[in-house]
């Protein structure tokens, strides 16, 4: 079973993307915070993280950074926020992040880009809804 791991502040948006995700078969750690979420991305070594940009005590940003820098992780990191502009997506992919989705997302979507990272056979993405 394919780990991941949801670094989310909201708690409402967390636990829907638990319950997707655990109904879709991935066993799910979640984080409410920057830190916390290094922290448990050190303790799970997750096959993918999704990780919001605006959180407390350290943000998205500093946390794809420090999972590529420090933990020499390569794991894929899906930034799922509400920053969608070009500056946000060009920022994210500097910090190291694998993708980069908008909320609100599309469920399908969302769980066809798990997919398309986790499993060696994902396939090709659609192009994304807007």
């Amino acid at each position: 079973m394919k780990k991941l791991l949801v670094i989310e502040d909201n708690p409402e948006l967390a636990k829907l993307l638990e319950i997707i995700l655990r109904r879709a078969g991935y066993d799910i750690a979640v984080a409410d915070n920057g830190v916390d979420g290094l922290e448990r991305v050190k303790q799970t070594n997750p096959d993918l993280v999704l990780l919001d940009i605006m959180l407390p005590r350290m943000d998205g940003y500093q946390v794809c950074d420090r999972i590529r820098h420090e933990l020499h992780s390569d794991v894929p990191v899906i930034m799922l926020t509400s920053l969608d502009s070009p500056a946000d997506m060009e920022r994210s992919r500097k910090v190291g992040a694998t993708d980069h989705l908008a909320k609100p997302f599309d469920k399908e979507y969302l769980l066809e880009i798990i997919e398309h990272y986790t499993e060696p056979s994902g396939g090709e993405l659609r192009a994304k809804a807007s």
